[in-house]
Parts: C-alpha cells; structure tokens; sequence
C-alpha cells in the first residue's frame, strides 16, 4: 500500500505546474506563542466535537435498535469525509492545487491505516459472531437499498 501511494503521489505530483504553490507567511508575522496557544485550543476543539458526535452516533443507534458499528461507520464516514470535501474545494478555489492533493492523498492514507488502527491498538474489542452478524445484516440490506436487483430483466 506505501509503494503504492509513492507511486501515485509521484505520478500526481509530478505534472503540477508550480510545485512551490503554497506560500507561507514570514517567520515572525505573528508570535510563536499565539500560534502554540491557537494550535492546542483548535485540537481541544476537535477532541470536544469529535466526543459530542461519538454519543450522538451511540444515541442514534440505541433509537434504531441497530448495531453501534454499522451506524458508526455510515455516519462516522460522512463526518470525517464532509471537512475533507470543504478543505479540498476551499484550496482548489484558491489555486492551491498541490495542498488539495497531498489533503486527498494523505487522508485516504491516514484513514485507511492510522484510524482503523488506533482503536484496537489502546482499547482491544474481543467479537464474537453473535456481535458481528447483526452489522453483517444491516450492511447487506443497506446495500440491497442502494442496488436493489432488477426482477423485471428479461435476457434477450
């Protein structure tokens, strides 16, 4: 998966015209201190939003009767693809091309190794069948909706 990743960053990257796009202010415009204190309070931000969604999902799935997993991850999934898709079109208005780019690139990566992994490495979840066959229903039919099968095809 790196390799592959390597390969597409390498292959996107390397037809942008201006590799330099992004231009950061000069060092010293505003003090080190303001940007320390800005920084934590934004990732405060995020650990209090990320909490209300996390009971919010919980809270909806206990209304649904449904497994918190499937509900969590259709619901989870457009929460963190949503701020991506804004990020992505903001800096592709504004002509910043490559941090669209290495955003999209490096989200998908993040998610696809970094998130799955991080829950199970400090809070390890034993499941057994009785747990999982619900989700495995719930996604099966939420797939029948989305693709619901042609009974009325006739073959030529």
């Amino acid at each position: 998966m790196l390799v592959l990743w390597g390969v597409g960053s390498w292959m996107v990257l390397g037809h942008l015209s201006d590799p330099h796009q992004l231009t950061l202010p000069a060092p010293g415009d505003e003090p080190r201190r303001s940007l320390v204190l800005r920084t934590l309070g934004s990732l405060v931000m995020v650990g209090v939003s990320a909490t209300v969604a996390l009971w919010g999902i919980v809270n909806i799935a206990e209304e649904l009767s449904a497994p918190e997993f499937l509900v969590g991850f259709f619901l989870a999934s457009v929460g963190t693809s949503l701020p991506e898709l804004v990020f992505d079109v903001t800096a592709l208005r504004r002509g910043e091309t490559a941090m669209a780019v290495g955003d999209l690139m490096g989200a998908c990566f993040i998610d696809a190794t970094l998130s799955v992994a991080i829950g199970p490495l400090f809070f390890p979840t034993a499941l057994t069948l009785s747990e999982v066959r619900p989700a495995i229903w719930w996604a099966a039919a939420a797939d029948g909706a989305r693709h619901p099968a042609d009974v009325t095809h006739q073959p030529a």
